[in-house]
């Protein structure tokens, strides 16, 4: 699966490294082991990973998944259901906690989703690699 992690880490652009450092979003992606086991647990489960298409279409679906921890509003029910003492929860809270700084940035959600789809990646496959 390393492999896979590997061959889709593309560097931010500037404006997003930019942002995100600023932000300090970068430094807590990196540190969110939760969040990265959280997608990777995504990404097994979109597909079987045969081969790069079907790694790729897994990765699309898991990124969808992900938008809605990161930017969609939690409903009330949503709410209800989480243990907010959750380490997982806890690092998603943080993470969506610095939404409005990097809005602020001028990114778009698109953008920042990207962004983050390219920093767990990278930090998934250094993972695999360690």
């Amino acid at each position: 699966m390393s492999v896979w992690y590997d061959e889709y880490r593309f560097p931010l652009s500037e404006e997003m490294e930019k942002a995100f450092r600023a932000c300090e979003a970068d430094e807590l992606l990196r540190k969110a082991t939760r969040i990265q086991l959280d997608f990777h647990k995504m990404v097994v489960e979109s597909g079987d990973h045969a081969n790069d298409g079907i790694f790729r279409m897994a990765l699309t679906r898991a990124t969808e998944k992900l938008a809605i921890f990161l930017v969609d509003p939690w409903s009330q029910e949503d709410i209800e259901k989480v243990d907010l003492r959750d380490p997982l929860y806890q690092e998603y809270d943080a993470f969506r906690n610095l939404l409005d700084c990097l809005l602020a940035e001028v990114l778009s959600e698109k953008e920042i989703i990207d962004a983050t789809v390219r920093i767990l990646c990278d930090q998934l496959a250094r993972r695999a690699r360690s």
